[in-house]
């Protein structure tokens, strides 16, 4: 009788292992108005295609490792529509409206990381920027200087959302690969430390040839050599004077400014930039703290929207000198710094003399603490 027992006992475990062993990608999609388009999904290997056909179309596979690709369609050439997705061997379906709107179920991964994102406020947010960008969600085609505003402002607070929903998977969830994709879809943001700590610490649970751990420590390999290629440009080398307006329109020029004050912080910034904005906070510490030992702050503006800009400034209530040419990138000021992606920065000495460029968060606190030892 124990020996029967056995018997049925590992014929059913092996039965539960062959049957998970079988167990398959598959997506099944609904699609308006696109009949005889291909759709694609890149996955290790090579890719899935099907041609929609009646509205419909169906794709399938074996999953080695879980992961994240993208689901196109294109036609003629052109892409109509994009969806993130995690490739899980799990069954998933896709609906595409009219108005390219995509609602993907099915997928465990799936679920959180692209269908709980969508909290109500986050939905509410998305829709304004389509409205304000007539469903392309693309700042540069806005003509209006109001509606400019309003893009941007909907635009960040929509990649705020992502980024803190995002943060919050990655430092509550208990699975490795939730841990992982979850780091990659934000970018890293708002702490990139704190995030591959945890990040790590998931990499030890998964094989040392996993992609989802090359991906996201390639990702934080980018971003510190892109810090880190910027700094000290342009240290020893005498700072180039220059006149600009402030929002009131009055001239100021650089050189009183610099020759007033023991250090003097010039800071590249502009409106739509996020981490620009994020700084400001640190800004009015050190302003705070050191204004009354000889430091000054000149913010200059990359804005082209003297709208935007004035908008923006109200908000963050910057008590130093804050000027523009309003030539975005494309003015003669920034070609004379290390202006290479915002923010950036110089700090110049009594003399004139550039003493550290392209510091941020702890890096310029650390500096300006160190300068007025």
């Amino acid at each position: 009788m124990k020996d029967k027992l056995l018997k049925i006992l590992s014929l059913a475990l092996l039965f539960s292992i062959t049957a998970c062993a079988q167990k398959t990608f598959e997506l099944k999609g609904t699609v308006e108005g696109m009949d005889g388009a291909i759709v694609s999904i890149f996955i290790d290997g090579g890719n899935l295609q099907d041609t929609i056909s009646g509205n419909q179309f169906h794709l399938s596979g074996k999953i080695n490792e879980i992961g994240l690709s993208n689901i196109y369609i294109q036609q003629d050439n052109k892409f109509l529509f994009h969806q993130p997705i995690v490739l899980e061997n799990e069954k998933m379906k896709l609906v595409i409206t009219n108005d390219n709107g995509g609602s993907l179920t099915g997928g465990s991964y799936n679920q959180i990381l692209f269908e709980k994102v969508k909290t109500p406020e986050y939905i509410e947010t998305e829709s304004a920027l389509m409205n304000i960008t007539n469903g392309t969600a693309r700042l540069d085609g806005i003509k209006d200087p109001m509606d400019e505003w309003e893009g941007v402002q909907l635009f960040l607070k929509r990649e705020d959302l992502k980024a803190n929903y995002y943060n919050t998977v990655v430092q509550s969830s208990k699975s490795p690969e939730l841990i992982l994709m979850a780091a990659f879809l934000s970018n890293l943001q708002p702490d990139s430390k704190k995030i591959m700590k945890k990040v790590n610490t998931a990499a030890t649970e998964l094989p040392e040839d996993n992609k989802l751990v090359a991906q996201v420590r390639q990702m934080y390999s980018d971003q510190n050599k892109f810090i880190e290629v910027r700094k000290g440009i342009n240290v020893g080398e005498l700072y180039t004077d220059f006149t600009a307006a402030n929002v009131k329109g009055d001239s100021i020029q650089l050189a009183p400014i610099v020759k007033k004050h023991k250090y003097t912080l010039l800071q590249f910034w502009a409106s739509w930039c996020g981490p620009c904005r994020k700084e400001i906070p640190l800004l009015k510490k050190l302003y705070k703290s050191f204004k009354p030992k000889g430091f000054e702050i000149v913010s200059f503006s990359l804005d082209h929207n003297k709208n935007s800009w004035i908008r923006a400034s109200e908000l963050e209530d910057m008590s130093w000198y804050n000027i523009s040419d309003l030539k975005a990138m494309g003015g003669d000021i920034i070609k004379n710094y290390p202006v290479r992606g915002i923010p950036a920065n110089v700090i110049i000495d009594q003399n004139g003399k550039i003493v550290a460029s392209n510091l941020i968060d702890e890096d310029l606190e650390n500096i300006v603490h160190e300068l007025f030892k």
